[in-house]
């Protein structure tokens, strides 16, 4: 079990105006770099085998992707 919310972290991180970007994708992980929002650079990485996680992202590659749900 997870301890760690991810989904409520990228959610909140959107709606602060930043973006993240999936740049490893495993059968059973993902590994996610948090974008700033004014230079688009890294702030930070979740890296997650969260099937929870996994199942929000579905096929996006960031967040600048159609919510798939």
């Amino acid at each position: 079990m997870c301890d760690v919310d991810h989904i409520e972290d990228l959610e909140r991180w959107v709606a602060s105006g930043a973006r993240w970007q999936v740049i490893h994708r495993g059968p059973d992980q993902v590994l996610i770099a948090l974008l700033t929002c004014t230079l688009n650079e890294e702030a930070g990485r979740i890296t997650s085998d969260d099937p929870a996680l996994l199942a929000w992202l579905g096929d996006r590659t960031s967040s600048d992707d159609a919510n798939g749900e």
